[in-house]
């Protein structure tokens, strides 16, 4: 992956990503005991991120893509998210990918009304690993723009990513 002037790369093992430079990681783990990484752009005056991208990683998903996405649009009527969008999506490696975009109002830190822009991206690996990949902005911010251009670099490598680069010797995994 070449990665754009401005932007950084981050590697998970079954993914990655470019995200802007001046963007800071956090890492956690969410409600549902899965992992993610969010990519928070710098605070807005109101004391929201003028970005952010969050990734969560679960494992053994063996379930159709499509459940998933009847779970999300049930979960946005109760979270007051709009959505604009609903269309499937290619992410590089997944088998299936699809986006939905949102829009959400939130109370910022200074209690400011705030509306989001963004998206919901789920994308599923051969392997099982459902990664689910929530994009936004504050609608009036001009980091907007840079939400497209994370989205467009994920790529999902699967487990055994490694094996499959052809700068390993063909027996490099065969044991006698």
């Amino acid at each position: 992956m070449r990665v754009a002037d401005g932007f950084r790369l981050y590697r998970a093992d079954d993914y990655r990503l470019a995200y802007p430079e001046n963007w800071q990681t956090r890492t956690g783990t969410n409600q549902e005991g899965h992992g993610y990484v969010e990519f928070n752009g710098p605070a807005t005056p109101e004391g929201a991120y003028s970005g952010q991208v969050r990734v969560v990683r679960q494992d053994g998903w063996n379930h159709r893509l499509q459940d998933k996405l009847t779970q999300f649009q049930t979960a946005a009527a109760v979270e007051h998210y709009e959505i604009v969008r609903s269309l499937p999506v290619t992410v590089e490696g997944a088998a299936e990918a699809h986006r939905f975009e949102v829009v959400r109002k939130i109370k910022a830190l200074s209690g400011a009304p705030l509306s989001l822009r963004g998206s919901e991206t789920f994308a599923v690996s051969d392997d099982g690993m459902l990664l689910t990949i929530t994009a936004e902005a504050p609608e009036r911010d001009r980091t907007q723009a840079q939400l497209p251009r994370v989205l467009d670099t994920v790529e999902i490598s699967g487990r055994n990513w490694f094996a499959k680069q052809d700068w390993f010797p063909p027996n490099w995994f065969e044991f006698p």
